[in-house]
Order: C-alpha cells, then sequence, then structure tokens
C-alpha cells in the first residue's frame, strides 16, 4: 500500500505514513463538528449613550448659575468656578453634538443648546473675573 500524500510505501495494516505522518484510515464515521454559534448582531447605540448632552447643558447652566452669584455676592471664587464649569459644559456639548449621529440625533438639540450656553457663560464669567481682579487691585491700591 502506499501513502496517499506523499506517496511511500507503507504497510497494510499501519494507520499513518511513517514518512509524512498522514493518517491511512478513512474514518468510519464523519466527525461533526459542534455548530457555531452565530456572531451577535451589532447592537445599535441607544439615546442612552447620549447622556454627555444632557451633562453638558447642565454643566452651562451651572455656569450661568455661579456668574449670577459671582454679580450679587461679588465673589471672585464664584466667577472662577463659573468659568470652570463653563470649560466643561463646552467640552460635553461638543462632545454630545458628536455623538448625536450615532444616536439618531437624539439631545442634539440639548448639546448646542449647552454649547452656546457654555461659550456665552464663559465669556461673562472672564469678564466678571477681569472685573473682580481690577476692583480688588483699585480697594487694596488705597492702603
Amino acid at each position: 500500500m502506499f501513502c496517499k500524500n506523499c506517496g511511500n510505501e507503507i504497510k497494510d495494516n499501519a494507520k499513518f505514513c511513517s514518512s509524512c505522518g498522514t493518517c491511512t484510515e478513512t474514518p468510519s464515521a464523519p466527525v461533526q463538528t459542534p455548530p457555531s454559534a452565530p456572531a451577535p448582531a451589532p447592537t445599535q447605540p441607544s439615546a442612552a449613550n447620549n447622556n454627555i448632552a444632557i451633562v453638558g447643558f447642565s454643566l452651562s447652566m451651572a455656569a450661568v448659575l455661579f456668574w449670577f452669584l459671582a454679580i450679587f455676592i461679588m465673589g471672585l471664587p464664584f466667577t472662577i468656578i463659573s468659568l470652570g464649569l463653563s470649560v466643561a459644559g463646552i467640552a460635553c456639548s461638543a462632545r454630545g453634538i458628536g455623538l448625536a449621529a450615532s444616536v439618531g440625533n437624539k439631545n442634539k438639540g440639548l448639546a448646542i443648546a449647552g454649547l452656546t450656553v457654555g461659550i456665552v457663560s464663559a465669556v461673562i464669567a472672564f469678564i466678571l473675573m477681569i472685573l473682580a481682579i481690577n476692583m480688588l487691585a483699585n480697594i487694596y491700591s488705597y492702603y
């Protein structure tokens, strides 16, 4: 008998070729492989994935609250907090606009509003900070 793979002569009762290692017996029953699980379908992002737009709008609105406190209480710390919240609101709202397309434009309007309010709030907070520093400089210049 000869090997089907390499053509070398092998013994009649050999199960494998001594040259190449190929199996010489034909399997009596076909080996069944377990069925593979179907690949999971790609999931669509849900509207919950754009919570960053809500966070951006909320941070921008909190910045507005803090610059109102800065105006009425005349506090430089409130102005600095307002500026920080504005920047965070702008960043989150911009990310929310970017994510809106992948979730079917859900909360895109809220993200745009957060971006707009954040930019306006940052400008006002910056002006208030300059005014507060100027006022402090004038107060301490008399002493």
